[in-house]
């Protein structure tokens, strides 16, 4: 499983690698590193075969991402970076090159936090597939991917409110988690962290979309997007593994 956390002193203080190290779990692969007042940390990338340590770094900007891109060879052509050039890669050259619009020109499920020597930066898909999950404490901006080490590291009270609201929408569209003070980020959404303080932006709007059509023709349109998104998820480096859940996608 791979993890990823950041930390930025808000105070603008130089941190230091060990404040970070409750949250990004200890073992081969692991890797934190350190630039002024902001530490980023990797967890599981390392130990696969074929997979770089991260976070990587990339002129001034440090990153680490969970990525797994649909339009990497487009983006490795518009960076001008090798074939061999991995997701995560492509997220830094991206944010290297686009800075707080890279998640624009970003399309499959990733997740990432970055400092470029001034902000962290920080997003996820437009779907939230790969969450991120953020707070304050003690003048500490601190993400993770890991709800559970975030609340490890900080034990913070149960939400209720959360609770009513998870039994009464099922599936509520809220930056509420389940413990008190701790948010996440939601799906098209990037954070920017500096001294200035916190701010989060959409970069995604969904687009709403009425159009009349017949049986025959909605399951065809349907069976369309479905062999695209197929298609764009092959490209794989090494084997390609599927599952079907038996749900509305997998029955589709």
């Amino acid at each position: 499983m791979k993890e990823l956390a950041a930390l930025l002193r808000l105070d603008a203080v130089p941190a230091a690698k060990w404040e970070l190290e409750p949250l990004v779990p200890q073992g081969t692969g692991s890797q934190s590193l350190a630039s002024g007042p902001a530490v980023l940390g990797f967890a599981g990338g390392g130990a696969l075969p074929g997979h770089e340590a991260q976070p990587l770094r990339l002129g001034p900007v440090l990153a680490a991402a969970d990525a797994r891109l649909d339009n990497a060879e487009a983006l490795r052509a518009s960076l001008g970076l090798p074939d061999r050039a991995s997701d995560p890669a492509l997220v830094a050259a991206a944010l290297s090159r686009w800075g707080t619009l890279a998640p624009t020109y970003l399309e499959g499920d990733f997740s990432f936090v970055a400092w470029n020597g001034s902000e962290l930066l920080a997003a996820c898909d437009r779907y939230g597939v790969k969450p991120l999950y953020y707070t304050t404490a003690e003048g500490k901006l601190l993400l993770s991917s890991s709800l559970r080490a975030l609340q490890a590291c900080l034990q913070r009270d149960f939400d209720r409110t959360y609770l009513l609201e998870f039994l009464a929408a099922r599936m509520p569209v809220t930056r509420r988690t389940p413990y008190l003070g701790t948010s996440r980020l939601l799906p098209g959404e990037t954070l920017v962290g500096s001294a200035r303080g916190v701010t989060i932006q959409r970069y995604h709007e969904p687009a709403a979309r009425e159009e009349a059509m017949t049986l025959a023709e909605a399951a065809e349109g349907t069976r369309e997007l479905l062999g695209e998104a197929v298609r764009l998820r092959l490209p794989a480096r090494g084997p390609l593994y599927h599952q079907l859940s038996g749900g509305m996608d997998s029955t589709s």
